[in-house]
């Protein structure tokens, strides 16, 4: 029998991901997964890093090490999925034990993609 934690995860509406001190992944939810246009076998053992927009590489790093200090981090990255479309994910990263992380994920892009349009909107509408 499966334990109840791991049924629990995978009917979660958003991505968890376990990570290990190398940043690799080492599971990751149906619903995390797919956030990277991807299944759990193929994410897994590869770098949590190799789906982040290189720019965001050094943000990532910052909040691991953070992370691994035990301090919790939320921010949101660009990604970039297996099938190269790009995304915006709200991550909540914390130390698990003292092996892992696990990232909490879900899919900002809507958000972000409104907020610029506001943001537009609004500095049209001081310039007129």
């Amino acid at each position: 029998m499966r334990p109840l934690h791991k049924d629990l995860l995978e009917i979660a509406p958003f991505g968890v991901w376990l990570i290990d001190s190398t940043g690799l992944f080492v599971d990751a939810n149906a619903a995390g997964a797919a956030l990277l246009a991807s299944d759990p076998r193929s994410v897994a053992g590869r770098a949590l890093q190799r789906y982040v927009y290189v720019e965001d590489h050094e943000r990532l790093s910052e909040a691991q090490r953070q992370a691994w200090r035990s301090v919790r981090v939320q921010m949101d990255l660009r990604f970039v999925r297996a099938d190269g479309v790009q995304v915006w994910l709200g991550l909540d990263l914390m130390r698990a034990d003292g092996q892992h992380l696990v990232v909490y994920a879900n899919d900002v892009s809507v958000q972000r993609q409104t907020e610029a349009t506001w943001r537009e909107n609004e500095q049209r509408f001081r310039d007129e």
